[in-house]
């Protein structure tokens, strides 16, 4: 890098190197005192213009979790007003936005902004005794290095049966939240500008980084009882219902 700044540095005029349009377009100058001067920064970047990752391995015995949180996410109540016992309709108002994230990244320099394709399971905690889990392996499109997130959905609607009269039931909703750090190898294949293949290399330096959700309650009150139930996900695994 010294000596890429160097060879900007015309040593004739003491002046450094700069985009110049003048005649010809965008020409190099020695025409600037300092190279913060924007039209003489020298932006290094990769020549790869796309990339492939896969048979992504994650190094389980090396996964850390951290910082565990429980949520309050959302919470309802509805009073019974009338002289009679009766069921009722709770719904839930979202308190608090609770939101899982995803980054995989590693240790290359200059290839953040090189759009990666790659397939991997996402790790996620399913239940706090078994720890972390890897989830099916899904095809993800974004850049390298980029994070990902998604709003913790739920149930918003409880049938809260036998409430007394004049009684209030409730529900709040929780869950509990966690860091996740996974190191994992994977396969790399680089492909240049003009379509040339690379071939495929072996990497060791990935890490993935994330913030799960998980263990998803409901606490239901009628006024007299409470029960807590552990919600599920649904069928599309995009919201926790009971």
């Amino acid at each position: 890098m010294t000596q890429m700044f160097e060879q900007m540095f015309e040593k004739f005029n003491g002046l450094f190197c700069k985009r110049l349009t003048d005649y010809w377009e965008s020409c190099l100058n020695a025409g600037t005192g300092s190279p913060n001067d924007s039209e003489a920064r020298l932006i290094v970047s990769d020549v790869t213009e796309k990339r492939s990752i896969f048979n992504v391995k994650y190094l389980m015995n090396l996964a850390t979790t951290s910082d565990q949180k429980l949520q309050r996410v959302g919470r309802g109540s509805a009073t019974n007003n009338s002289s009679n016992m009766m069921d009722m309709n709770v719904v839930v108002t979202l308190e608090n936005k609770v939101s899982k994230s995803s980054t995989w990244s590693n240790s290359f320099t200059f290839s953040q902004k090189v759009t990666t394709t790659f397939k991997c399971g996402v790790p996620f905690i399913g239940d706090a005794e078994i720890g972390v889990e890897i989830g099916t392996e899904q095809t993800f499109g974004h850049e390298w290095g980029e994070t990902t997130e998604e709003t913790v959905q739920f149930q918003t609607g409880y049938l809260v049966k036998d409430i007394g009269p004049g009684q209030m039931a409730s529900v709040t909703v929780t869950c509990s939240t966690a860091k996740i750090r996974i190191p994992f190898t994977y396969k790399c294949k680089d492909t240049a500008l003009g379509g040339y293949d690379r071939g495929t290399v072996d990497y060791i330096d990935g890490v993935y980084e994330g913030v799960a959700a998980y263990d998803t309650r409901a606490k239901v009150s009628n006024g007299g009882t409470v029960n807590e139930v552990k919600l599920r996900a649904d069928e599309e695994g995009r919201a926790f219902i009971l």
